[in-house]
């Protein structure tokens, strides 16, 4: 089958595509004319209910090319998507209640799908090379034990991720903790809204190269939103292969005096308190939500703009979408003050063992953490680490680019950025979050404190640029099994290519009746989340005596 996204020669600051380089995408004629289009919410096709333990949801994807009509006068662009669209279907879990999630490959390329934020065991994590060939599909078992948060699905297959996440493997996952919204009062509903940013190239006749010059937001070039004079939500999810968005908000057509907004969640959930600011800066996979209040624009249009990497005053680059505010609010619910307390988060101690230092290099061609690539089986395991450790990482940058430093299975503090030898300020909105993503910027180390826990296995970390991830900037850490641990596990998951669980064929349809009957009960037997508060009172007890 034809490629519709061609693979990058990794130069850095530079890519060529093909055969010619593509100087930059058309001119595009409907800027803010066509409405934002917001994600369907995927519905569970069934759902089990064991004797003991949590419920299990059973979801289905399918990877199906489409097209879509992005650029007026030229061809539809061809686009591999979730259920045929980009964004994918939105996926809401409820705290609680596990979810499988199979994804069938009826697409063009390899696949593997990561679930980005969540601490799932090894085997259904997304390791690079557990890929679903086409024609096969794979069943992914996720805990939901976590606090609520936006986090995303897409594509981590090994050397195809900037490609098919580029062409649309990619949507959002939303844990609801009901309880901890109720006491909130945030803006909900149709005043919840996502925003998945993307910055990608086109050709002359409207296809996708490798690149990054213009922007979408879920799906669409340069739309408009039309919002009520009141309090929104937004969950922005940097969904770019590589560029990194500083966000601010101007009435019309204006680039000065930004208007204020208020952070209020990040990777990992609700910030201890909201952060007022007017800027926000967001990396490739990064998330965050923020309330905008419109009450003081009624009759006005307001810009989103980007303040990185280009002039305000870009058309392309420093323009991102359009809010249009009416006059009338049809619905006040939950339209008051943000609380000033969002959640206590219990920050980590501080070890006493010396910091692990990771380096992120661009050398002869060649993009390494350590010096080794992904594909350096033998050696890119970094970092054995005892399960349920606490460890400082030193994420070290030699290079001007950035790298989004992503960790899989933990979420971690921000406990220091420096740049030679000077400390730099920590942004409000970093410090008081959890992260599972750390902004490294050129020529800065930045040190992230985390517990390695729950699970033992083999997980990954790497760049969240995309053609830097491509280009081999991962690597492994092994969480290792505790001797005399003492806490019985029914089934260990340590190896993220178990074939136990390996991608299966696809024979054209799924049985209900089977998945019902025999699919989840089976998954629900492997007793993988059914005690994590006490497994964590085990790890912690058990190091508390070491």
């Amino acid at each position: 089958m034809a490629r519709f996204f061609l693979r990058p020669s990794f130069i850095w600051g530079a890519i060529l595509v093909g055969k010619a380089f593509v100087s930059a995408s058309p001119t595009y004629s409907d800027k803010f004319s066509i409405e934002l289009p917001i994600p369907p919410v995927l519905q569970p096709l069934t759902s089990y209910t064991p004797t003991r333990g949590n419920p299990i949801d059973f979801y289905e994807v399918s990877i199906t090319p489409f097209k879509k009509q992005l650029w007026p006068g030229l061809e539809a662009t061809k686009l591999v998507g979730y259920n045929g669209i980009y964004p994918g279907p939105t996926i809401k879990a409820t705290r609680g209640r596990e979810i499988v999630l199979r994804v069938v490959n009826q697409g063009d390329a390899n696949a593997a799908v990561h679930l980005h934020g969540s601490a799932t065991v090894a085997p259904f994590d997304g390791w690079a090379s557990d890929l679903i060939a086409i024609n096969e599909y794979k069943d992914y078992y996720y805990p939901n034990f976590q606090e609520g948060r936006t986090l995303w699905y897409h594509d981590h297959a090994h050397k195809e991720t900037e490609s098919n996440v580029g062409k649309g493997q990619a949507g959002l996952y939303i844990i609801e903790d009901p309880t901890a919204e109720a006491s909130l009062n945030l803006p909900c509903g149709n005043y919840d809204v996502p925003l998945v940013l993307a910055s990608k190239k086109y050709d002359t006749s409207g296809q996708l190269v490798s690149g990054s010059d213009t922007i979408e937001v879920n799906g669409q070039l340069w739309p408009y939103f039309e919002v009520e004079p009141r309090k929104y939500r937004f969950r922005v999810l940097n969904g770019a292969a590589t560029r990194t968005f500083t966000l601010r908000i101007h009435t019309g057509n204006t680039t000065t005096d930004p208007r204020g907004f208020q952070v209020i969640a990040s990777d990992s959930g609700f910030l201890t308190s909201p952060v007022s600011t007017t800027d926000l800066r967001i990396s490739a996979g990064e998330r965050y939500e923020i309330v905008m209040d419109f009450a003081d624009y009624a009759g006005q249009t307001l810009t989103l703009r980007n303040a990185e990497g280009t002039a305000l005053t870009s058309e392309t680059l420093g323009q991102i979408m359009q809010f249009r505010v009416g006059r009338t609010i049809s619905d006040d619910t939950n339209n008051g003050d943000v609380p000033s307390t969002l959640r206590t988060i219990n920050f980590l101690p501080m070890p006493t063992t010396t910091p692990k230092n990771f380096t992120f290099e661009f050398a002869n061609g060649v993009f390494t953490i350590n010096g080794v690539t992904f594909s350096d089986v033998n050696n890119r395991v970094l970092n054995n680490v005892p399960r349920g450790t606490i460890e400082i990482w030193n994420l070290i940058n030699t290079g001007a680019g950035v790298h989004p430093v992503h960790n899989h299975l933990v979420e971690f503090q921000i406990i220091s950025r420096t740049i030679g030898g000077v400390q730099q300020t920590i942004p409000a909105y970093e410090a008081a979050a959890l992260k599972d993503i750390a902004i490294l910027n050129g020529q800065e180390s930045v040190q992230v404190l985390a517990k390695y826990a729950p699970w033992d296995g083999l997980y990954m970390f790497h760049c969240h640029n995309l053609v830097h991830e491509d280009g081999e900037m991962m690597a492994a850490f092994n969480v290792t099994a505790l001797e005399n641990f003492g806490y019985s596990e029914t089934t260990r998951f340590l190896n993220p290519e178990d074939s136990r669980w390996a991608a299966q064929r696809w024979t054209g349809k799924t049985d209900l009746k089977k998945v019902l009957s025999k699919t989840l009960p089976e998954f629900k037997a492997l007793h993988a989340y059914d005690d994590i508060e006490g497994l964590m009172e085990a790890l912690d007890e058990y190091h508390s005596t070491r």
